[in-house]
């Protein structure tokens, strides 16, 4: 009487018995569920587990000749950053997000304290370039008054000195001397109330 391989349909595991128990009920003898015999699940040879062989050390000369000694397949190529080795947030990036390392510059950025500004101190800044504004416009006006206000006057004037004083050679003077003034006025109001409009940043020791 040969032996057979049975498998249990509740408990799904396999155990010997004769091969003349097929279409009978028996009962098994791991869970004790009753079922009719009706195939079985397979013959009396255990199935051989298949075991993948160690591949052979490589020799040194095989290591170097080999392009993928490592088994790597997925290869992430990402800018990071030269000093904490973090990535950077982009490769268009200059300062690292995690240390403030800048690449361009090759330092790390620095933490510095400064004092609160308060609009006072606002208002001192800009209070020079406001008040170079209002000389400007204060030279034009009386640009304007003596040409046309005192030289509308004195013009018909007798006398050598009111010719002189209310002439147009010193009109044309006065109009350069003005120019020349609003011109380097001018450029000082621009940087301190265009470019510069808040004051530099007191660094506490």
């Amino acid at each position: 009487m040969a032996n057979a391989t049975l498998a249990c349909p509740k408990c799904k595991k396999t155990f010997r018995s004769s091969d003349d128990v097929k279409d009978t009920r028996i009962r098994c003898p791991l869970c004790a569920f009753e079922f009719v015999v009706r195939e079985f699940a397979g013959d009396d040879k255990p199935p051989i587990a298949k075991v993948k062989a160690k591949p052979k050390p490589k020799s040194a000369e095989e290591d170097e000749d080999d392009v993928n000694p490592y088994d790597v397949n997925v290869i992430a190529i990402v800018p990071r950053c030269p000093n904490c080795a973090n990535q950077m947030e982009s490769e268009a990036a200059v300062i690292c997000l995690y240390c403030g390392y800048n690449t361009q510059t090759r330092t790390l950025g620095k933490t510095k304290r400064v004092f609160r500004q308060s609009g006072a101190d606002k208002a001192k800044w800009l209070m020079p370039g406001i008040l170079c504004l209002g000389l400007i416009f204060g030279l034009m006006l009386l640009q304007n008054y003596y040409i046309l206000g005192l030289g509308g006057q004195f013009r018909g004037e007798d006398g050598w000195l009111w010719k002189l004083l209310f002439s147009e050679p010193v009109y044309l003077w006065l109009t350069l001397m003005v120019a020349g003034v609003a011109w380097v006025v001018g450029r000082f109001v621009f940087k301190r109330l265009i470019l510069e409009p808040t004051p530099p940043e007191e660094v506490a020791e």
